[in-house]
């Protein structure tokens, strides 16, 4: 979950725009009051992210932390240290450990204003998943009926680098979207943990501008500033 030393100016930019724009602060400590900022910045004591903020790419405690910020995800985890609670998930349900019909809360919002729907969470896990996409959290999504077609590992052995084999499929065949607020999850073999790794910002949903703005480019490249909330203009941060 983690932004870099080299991420552009944009970038910045952009990461601070949304945490005024869906009004998060830093808190009360040893940085100062963030609201006392003559130019209405915010400051978040932390480290330098070391990519994008992408949340399948990022995998390092200083992007996470903004990530964490920005985005929410099916399920929390309380800082009390306590069992994770459905947050944009309505309900999670199995009778199996294998197949798990998930319904979201109508109507929230991403802070694009458009609206989080079943697609957004299958098209973002499709994304992640894909090898060619080169989304470090790829395995995260290794439990999916199907993760095994889209993602190709790369054959570098001793005579170098090599590329990774095309995977067979572009999207994994456990995933399916019910209706706008519902989609199905099936498991390559019953995991009755996997709800409680839906909390971990791999599996958060993104927007359609972020498919159409990233088409042609690679995950290490990538930027989006659009985050997804339980109640419009407003996002919720969870412990690592």
């Amino acid at each position: 979950m983690r932004v870099s030393k080299r991420a552009s100016g944009a970038l910045a930019v952009g990461a601070a725009f949304a945490l005024v724009a869906s009004g998060c602060s830093s808190g009360n400590n040893d940085g100062g009051d963030a609201g006392a900022s003559s130019d209405g910045a915010i400051v978040i004591d932390g480290t330098q992210p070391e990519n994008p903020l992408v949340p399948a790419n990022t995998t390092e405690t200083g992007g996470g932390a903004i990530i964490d910020w920005m985005w929410s995800g099916l399920v929390e985890y309380p800082n009390n240290g306590g069992a994770p609670q459905n947050l944009l998930a309505e309900s999670i349900d199995t009778t199996d450990s294998k197949v798990f019909k998930i319904k979201i809360k109508q109507n929230t919002k991403f802070h694009d204003g458009t609206t989080v729907k079943a697609e957004s969470f299958v098209k973002a896990w499709n994304w992640a998943a894909y090898g060619p996409n080169g989304a470090q959290n790829a395995s995260f999504f290794s439990d999916i009926q199907g993760f095994d077609e889209v993602y190709t590992e790369d054959p570098d052995g001793p005579d170098g680098p090599k590329k990774a084999p095309e995977p067979k499929a572009k999207e994994m065949s456990g995933l399916k979207v019910v209706d706008d607020w519902n989609f199905e999850v099936t498991l390559a073999a019953p995991t009755s943990v996997f709800p409680t790794k839906l909390g971990y910002s791999a599996f958060v949903p993104l927007p359609d501008a972020f498919f159409s703005s990233t088409r042609r480019t690679s995950a290490r490249s990538r930027s989006v500033t659009a985050r997804s909330s339980s109640s419009p203009g407003r996002t919720t941060s969870r412990s690592s």
